[in-house]
């Protein structure tokens, strides 16, 4: 394909990247027909999240071509702000009530080193009242609304339900519900330390058994932040 027939999206990641198609694929893991479909119609959301994980390019300069395409510089620019403007807003209703969008997905960009996170795909907005985050000293900018997958912690948290966490309150308490990224899996889990600094994953489901992570593999979890609200 031609340079004059190519998607905007993919003539930056071969620039960028200075591979040909063929080698990107491999970079990546992709089929070339992905690649192919890519340089016809343009980056697919989880082909970014792929090439951004793999190069550490900004997911904002793949998709749209705006800012810097490196993330570390991204993120110091703000490009990044899903986490913080915007992301909440104060409706003007006489109750005072805010709205927090809900978001389809989310996804880590960079390495494990590298605690920013993407919110994507708006599905819904749902309204809560000030009070909500007053007595619980939650900060609207720090509370994101995600859509849970699969019925690992059912009948508590069942697929598709509305659940809403706080992203910055990482730090693991005994017994509490995360948000979490596992081998960059989505997923809600209740977390256990236990003896050689081994965390246990456990599923309320019974169908799903806990899953251990070791001291050593502590790299392949990613703590996105703690459950405080859910809605089915």
């Amino acid at each position: 394909m031609s340079d004059k027939n190519m998607h905007d999206s993919m003539k930056r990641v071969l620039e960028q990247t200075k591979m040909a198609p063929s080698e990107l694929a491999a970079a990546i893991n992709a089929s070339p027909q992905n690649v192919t479909n890519w340089s016809k119609r343009g980056l697919s959301k989880k082909g970014a999240m792929d090439i951004s994980k793999r190069f550490g390019l900004s997911m904002d300069w793949l998709l749209t071509g705006a800012g810097s395409p490196h993330l570390e510089a991204a993120i110091n620019e703000g490009l990044s702000n899903v986490l913080q403007k915007g992301s909440v807003s104060i409706s003007h209703s006489n109750d005072g009530s805010i709205r927090v969008p809900v978001y389809e997905i989310y996804f880590c960009c960079g390495d494990g080193n590298d605690t920013h996170f993407e919110f994507e795909e708006v599905k819904d907005y749902h309204s809560l009242p000030e009070d909500f985050f007053t007595k619980r000293n939650i900060k609207p900018e720090n509370f994101k609304m995600v859509c849970a997958v699969n019925d690992s912690m059912s009948p508590y948290i069942n697929h598709g339900d509305e659940v809403g966490i706080v992203i910055n309150d990482r730090e693991i308490r005994d017994g509490q519900i995360y948000a979490i990224l596992l081998d960059g899996d989505r997923m809600f889990k209740q977390i256990f330390r236990e003896a050689g600094g081994a965390l246990r994953l456990r599923s309320f489901n019974p169908a799903y058994p806990d899953k251990i992570v070791t001291a050593e593999n502590h790299q392949s979890l990613i703590i996105v932040g703690r459950q405080e609200y859910r809605a089915g």
